[in-house]
């Protein structure tokens, strides 16, 4: 009769229940389980160690000053040294007065259309672009008759002479009245070259538009569809403005990166520049590539609120206003039918390898500002509200730029004495008033002085929510 071998099963059932015993002890090293253990005379000395070796960080108390609770600070993390607070603060501070004093120093000049502007300052140097119409510059440079100027990320030479300068802007001293304009319908040229970068073209909707696609996935189209249709509730109740006409435009989603970037190409003033989507001639249009579904939504989200911004406040918006509230819309979290919380940001961390985790959405935006906080090189808000297109977008600051012009609406917005102000700025935009730094001033009744000050202390607010 052949033996059961019962006793490896046994020895075997021993040993797993003692490697699990000893992995749950780690995880409660407090467990009254533990006191016998310590009382045995070969077992209690080894007890005790894996005890002390797993018991929890117990937090340091550090004693508060006469009628102050006293702070907890957990180990690693010392003491705050308020005097190097301090000293740090106030090199934040003069390094924002620099900035500003740099800012209010530059020279600004509009120049005529047809002008050439050159890889060097020589009049026989290649030409980097012409000038299809009048243009406004900063001078980052003056050498001999010659202005280096920044235009879509793109350094060049200009010559300064009466030539090639306009005595007034193009359209008069007096700011043209921005009013709400009917959207454009797609462009027929670049809709033909659209579905020509497609290959199989499905035809849908996305909300009120219609969308061109080579996407054959349901749970995408579904996700797109959800944000188009909230997005305009979602805009009118943060902004108080509703949208005078109806949509127009169409989007355009595309499978590969690589179709989308030579459709790219079709938009000369997005030269050098790497968008995930654009607008332009009644076309939104983005791609699916590898990201995952949330982050193309966002996309979408965010160039649906340019086209509404058209339909509910007027074209030509400053890029601080057009970009910042596409951005606080799009960075905001959204709930499975695609409704917006703006009282929370979207995205989180998503882990891209190993241990390594990265930041996406409103997250990663506010991580940029917090970088760029440290550095002490955070745009002064005079600064950005002054902002043409061409410096908004130059090349290694404009995500800055698009994070920070985001997070100073949400600083406007979330502040119960500036929130009404700032509606009330739109709202008057929307009726005609000029939408200009010193017409945003006037509405916020501050300072830029303080209002810088309370963006900042705003923003290490946010840093402590959602980054520490």
């Amino acid at each position: 009769m052949r033996r059961r071998p019962w006793i490896l099963y046994v020895l075997l059932f021993l040993l797993l229940a003692g490697a699990g015993g000893v992995v749950w002890l780690t995880y409660h090293p407090q467990s009254p389980v533990f006191d016998p253990l310590v009382q045995w005379p070969v077992v209690g000395p080894w007890a005790e160690r894996l005890r002390e070796a797993y018991r929890p960080v117990e937090p340091e108390t550090v004693a508060g000053s006469e009628g102050s609770p006293p702070r907890i600070v957990r180990e690693g993390r010392p003491p705050r040294d308020e005097a190097a607070l301090e000293a740090l603060a106030a090199r934040r501070e003069a390094a924002v007065d620099a900035q500003i004093e740099r800012f209010r120093a530059r020279e600004f000049r509009w120049f005529r259309a047809g002008v050439a502007v050159r890889e060097a300052p020589d009049p026989t140097a290649p030409v980097r672009l012409t000038l299809e119409a009048p243009q406004r510059f900063s001078f980052l440079e003056k050498r001999q008759g010659w202005a280096r100027v920044r235009l879509g990320g793109v350094d060049g030479w200009i010559p300064v002479s009466a030539a090639t300068l306009l005595t007034d802007p193009p359209l008069g001293r007096e700011a043209a009245p921005v009013l709400p304009v009917p959207g454009l319908p797609a462009e027929r040229r670049l809709l033909e070259a659209a579905r020509a970068g497609l290959g199989a073209v499905l035809e849908g909707r996305v909300g009120a538009y219609p969308l061109l696609t080579d996407v054959e996935d349901g749970v995408l189209h579904r996700a797109l569809d959800r944000v188009a249709g909230a997005v305009e509730g979602a805009y009118a109740a943060r902004y108080g403005l509703t949208p005078q006409h109806p949509a127009a435009a169409t989007v355009v989603l595309f499978r590969a990166e690589a179709d989308y970037r030579a459709f790219q190409r079709e938009e000369a003033h997005l030269a050098g520049l790497n968008p995930r989507g654009h607008t332009g001639h009644g076309i939104v249009a983005l791609y699916q590539g590898r990201q995952p579904t949330d982050e193309v939504a966002s996309t979408l989200m965010h160039e649906l609120v340019h086209l509404i911004n058209r339909r509910a406040l007027g074209p030509a918006l400053p890029p601080w206003l057009n970009e910042g509230m596409a951005e606080d819309v799009s960075l905001s979290f959204r709930d499975a039918e695609g409704r917006v919380d703006f009282t929370r940001l979207g995205g989180g961390a998503r882990r891209t390898g190993g241990t390594v985790y990265q930041l996406r959405l409103g997250y990663g935006s506010l991580e940029r500002l917090r970088r760029t906080r440290a550095e002490g090189e955070l745009t002064p808000l005079e600064a950005l509200v002054e902002m043409d297109w061409g410096a908004f977008v130059q090349s290694g600051d404009e995500e800055e730029h698009y994070a920070q012009s985001a997070f100073f609406l949400r600083y406007l917005l979330d502040d119960p004495g500036l929130a009404p102000r700032f509606r009330h700025f739109l709202g008057q935009g929307a009726e005609g008033e000029p939408l200009t730094p010193t017409t945003l001033q006037q509405a916020l009744e501050k300072e830029w002085s303080a209002l810088d000050a309370g963006f900042r202390e705003y923003l290490e607010g946010e840093f402590r929510r959602y980054l520490e």
